[in-house]
């Protein structure tokens, strides 16, 4: 019997073994998210706004959906305040209960494993939630034109330039249309000096949209 033979016959099972449990783990990932999104949805706070570098990493799960509170906290779940109710950095159950079901849900390979991310989008909100398939929290929220809520520091989309740097400050940079906020990881698109999407990062993220646009 040839032994090299052999040695390739274990390895292409083992290669296909690992293969099957990356699979697995994306799937297991996938349920999860849509267990998620059909459970009670929590409310969610956060003690700073995102001015002065208050992008914070962790939010703080306020589950208090009881008696006669719970029409209001339905209220509260129906505004999506970016870097309020929702954020980068914060668990990817926690979003996914706050969104609901998303339209798609897609996943990208990267140049290593421990880069592949997936795409949540939901085009309801004019979001989309990316993460990677080796974490369980939010890399990055793009927020999309047509976007209906807010951010914490009042700006939405249609707003002016010149109230983002009311609100902001001056930015590092502005370079073919994108102001860059690198300090909180918020990167704005702007057309016509009016704001159409935005991007905002989780700390340290590994994500490949962050490389690029940094």
């Amino acid at each position: 019997m040839d032994e090299n033979a052999d040695v390739d016959g274990y390895s292409n099972f083992y290669l296909l073994l690992e293969k099957k449990k990356y699979t697995m783990k994306v799937l297991i990932l996938f349920v999860s998210l849509f267990c998620a999104a059909i459970m009670v949805q929590p409310v969610y706070s956060q003690n700073d706004g995102l001015v002065g570098g208050a992008l914070r990493d962790n939010m703080l799960v306020n589950d208090t959906d009881l008696g006669g509170e719970l029409e209001k906290d339905k209220k509260k779940q129906a505004v999506i305040v970016i870097g309020r109710t929702l954020m980068a950095g914060m668990p990817l159950k926690a979003a996914v209960r706050l969104l609901g079901i998303p339209k798609s849900i897609t996943i990208n390979r990267g140049s290593e494993q421990e880069i592949d991310s997936i795409c949540i989008v939901y085009l309801n909100h004019g979001l989309k939630v990316h993460a990677l398939t080796n974490k369980t929290t939010v890399e990055e929220l793009e927020v999309l034109p047509t976007f209906k809520g807010e951010f914490s520091a009042g700006i939405k989309i249609g707003s002016k330039f010149s109230s983002i740097i009311k609100t902001f400050g001056m930015p590092a940079s502005k370079e073919a249309n994108i102001v860059k906020y690198p300090e909180i990881r918020m990167y704005l698109f702007l057309r016509k000096d009016t704001l159409i999407s935005a991007k905002l990062f989780d700390k340290n993220s590994k994500i490949l949209d962050y490389k690029l646009i940094r």
